[in-house]
């Protein structure tokens, strides 16, 4: 029996499964997932002998793509639904070697109403879950309000812009994260995705890195954020400051920002100070293919030294061409990392290792 491990893309275009059809002629597949802010996409690149892949069934901008990446064999992942994708950009080039196809797919096209669409509108007695609610309706997307924070406005007003530009506006406000994919919106607060155990322990110098790289920089971090608002009471401005525990000597951040209570007031400093500190220190790594690995998952670091520690996926790629890869780019969650017993080991063994070199 053949156990070997396999990677191929399953991909349904035009409500066909085309997975078969392509596998030949495949020379790169990509899937970008990005935590919040940015939609995810897709690259796909054929070979185009005769012209297969350029004839009208595949020219039609705006038509889904449906991928997904599948492993068999031992050591196969779980498969990664990459979701659903329109069809955004078709290239076609060529030369004496023949010709290629190239299509990029986005998640949320540029088209659509929630991001194309300005509109003059206000709530009153709304809740931000409500609000969103609203807009997911609208757009015929469904809404995961992945958080308890909930905040009550007395009123809102959506000025000349787009669905998706006031919503995010709002989430900007409140420190929280928004994500939109074809079907769905979601919303969720990023400090929470922090604490979240790690899907996978990484130790460099392992056969399954093949590149690294981490940095820390002090010139844009913040020793403390200011929050200054109107109390809705009293009419009195207000303001209250959160302190870092960890950078004594960065610049001061101060938002005027919406707040009906001090405590509301201290959550948003903490929340602002937290966002703006987010690039301290940050991290990029390849890996073998590891479809366990996506935006908003955290990890554990294991052998950079000083950057050990736990880290937050923000954006995950992965691509296939020769093989299968996945590239990750990581902020430093300051949330230590449970001594479980697979890290123990992990760091004994880097450790090891470390003085081994040094013998040498």
């Amino acid at each position: 029996m053949d156990l070997a491990l396999r990677t191929y893309i399953n991909i349904t275009y035009k409500g066909v499964n085309i997975s078969a059809d392509i596998a030949a002629d495949l020379l790169s597949f990509s899937y970008t997932d990005n935590e919040s802010g940015t939609p995810d996409d897709i690259d796909i690149t054929l070979k185009n002998e005769h012209g297969r892949w350029n004839d009208d069934w595949m020219t039609a901008l705006g038509d889904k793509i449906i991928a997904s990446i599948i492993q068999d064999g031992r050591g196969a992942g779980k498969p990664l639904a990459c979701g659903t994708f329109t069809l955004d950009q078709f290239d076609v080039s060529g030369g004496s070697s023949g010709s290629i196809v190239s299509m990029k797919g986005v998640s949320v096209p540029s088209e659509k109403s929630i991001r194309r669409t300005t509109k003059s509108r206000g709530w009153e007695k709304v809740k931000l879950s409500e609000i969103a609610a609203d807009i997911a309706s609208t757009g015929g997307l469904r809404l995961t309000y992945a958080t308890e924070i909930d905040p009550l406005y007395d009123r809102r007003d959506q000025t000349n812009i787009s669905d998706l530009q006031f919503l995010k506006k709002i989430c900007d406000e409140e420190a929280l994260n928004l994500k939109v994919t074809d079907s769905q919106i979601v919303i969720f607060d990023p400090q929470e995705m922090d604490k979240k155990d790690p899907v996978k322990t990484i130790i460099i110098g392992e056969n399954e890195v093949l590149s690294w790289s981490f940095s820390t920089q002090n010139h844009d971090t913040y020793s403390e954020s200011t929050v200054e608002y109107s109390d809705p009471k009293t009419g009195k401005k207000e303001t209250y400051t959160e302190k870092s525990e960890k950078i004594k000597d960065g610049k001061p951040l101060k938002t005027v920002t919406r707040a009906s209570t001090p405590a509301e007031a201290q959550r948003k400093a903490k929340a602002k100070l937290y966002e703006a500190n987010k690039k301290e220190i940050t991290g990029s790594m390849t890996l073998m293919g590891d479809s366990s690995l996506i935006a908003g998952e955290t990890v554990s670091i294991i052998g950079a030294g000083k950057f050990d520690g736990k880290y937050k996926i923000n954006k995950a790629t992965h691509s296939l061409s020769s093989g299968y890869v996945t590239s990750i780019d990581l902020n430093h969650t300051n949330n230590p990392v449970k001594q479980t017993e697979e890290v123990k080991k992990a760091t004994n063994k880097a450790k090891k290792d470390k003085i081994a070199k040094k013998l040498k």
